[in-house]
């Protein structure tokens, strides 16, 4: 008797069990304002319905199925969608829709020069500082390369390439996105010198001019062609060479020369200083007539 009841027991258990429906479990949305929201519902009961009400209980009816669209949102707002299984009802799940304005992106460089080889990391920030950053091949649809703030590239490719950052809070997409634009200046990076060779006497300084055909990158003076002591930086360098030499303008990229074409020499000429003459000889050998002569002075070319 006491095993029949016992198993009336479990019979019954299962069958109150069976005869509840779960809850349904559905993720909260973000979305720009004036934009609506697709909220999806699921329910580990295979076979089970979904209505979507305005209210945790009564309240009025907004929709059915497993997927619900609202109308446009401005505030944020709760919905709250229930399952149904044999015709039991479940308890309502609310379900909150955020609203937000539309993020803005800005690139940390709008223009980006490197050549083959180098390591570049273009990166953006969203000014509201709250968000997710993706990076496309196209200023519109494309593919996606990658997300975050910033984007390292796989390698440099040739010529001019555009990639696009673009900002999302949840899914509030704006979709205005910032263009970065990469420029590979393989064997493009020359320097122009505007004087390329100069005669100054000792201690006399002389004024190195250049330009860079790189925005952005000043011109480089060395002491070397290879390696060697850099002189100065910038279209305008003054020094003072104490003897005959020749100085060597670039640009560096990066940090890195890395174009294939040599730097531009600079070749100055420095007269040293002459001895003061010797043996001064002043003779007076007639009416209104008086004669000097001294020792010759090595490398002179003239006497005044």
């Amino acid at each position: 008797m006491k095993k029949a009841l016992f198993s009336l027991i479990a019979v019954f258990s299962a069958y109150i069990i069976n005869a509840q429906t779960q809850p349904p479990t559905s993720s909260p949305q973000i979305v720009c304002v004036g934009a609506s929201a697709t909220l999806v519902a699921s329910s580990p009961q295979a076979g089970a319905t979904f209505s979507w009400w305005d209210a945790p209980s009564a309240g009025t009816l907004l929709g059915t199925g497993a997927s619900f669209t609202t109308a446009p949102v401005t505030v944020g707002t709760v919905f709250f969608v229930q399952a149904e299984l044999n015709g039991v009802p479940s308890l309502r799940t609310s379900v909150a829709v955020t609203v937000a304005n539309a993020p803005t992106v800005g690139a940390s460089q709008d223009t980006i020069y490197a050549c083959s080889g180098d390591v570049v990391a273009m990166s953006a920030t969203i000014k509201q500082n709250v968000g997710q950053i993706s990076w496309f091949d196209a200023p519109s649809g494309g593919s996606l390369l990658a997300t975050g703030n910033t984007y390292t590239l796989p390698s440099v490719p040739t010529g001019t390439t555009s990639y696009f950052a673009q900002a999302a809070i949840g899914n509030c997409v704006n979709p205005n996105r910032a263009e970065v634009v990469l420029i590979n200046v393989d064997g493009s990076i020359t320097p122009t010198v505007n004087t390329t060779s100069f005669s100054v006497c000792y201690n006399q300084s002389v004024t190195l001019t250049g330009s860079s055909n790189i925005p952005g990158f000043e011109v480089q003076w060395w002491s070397d062609s290879i390696g060697g002591t850099l002189i100065g930086l910038g279209s305008s360098v003054t020094f003072t060479p104490q003897t005959p030499t020749t100085v060597y303008a670039d640009i560096e990229l990066n940090n890195i020369a890395c174009d294939s074409e040599g730097r531009v020499p600079v070749d100055i000429t420095v007269f040293q200083q002459l001895a003061t003459p010797s043996n001064l000889i002043c003779a007076d050998v007639g009416p209104n007539v008086i004669l000097f002569s001294w020792d010759p002075v090595v490398g002179a070319s003239g006497y005044e």
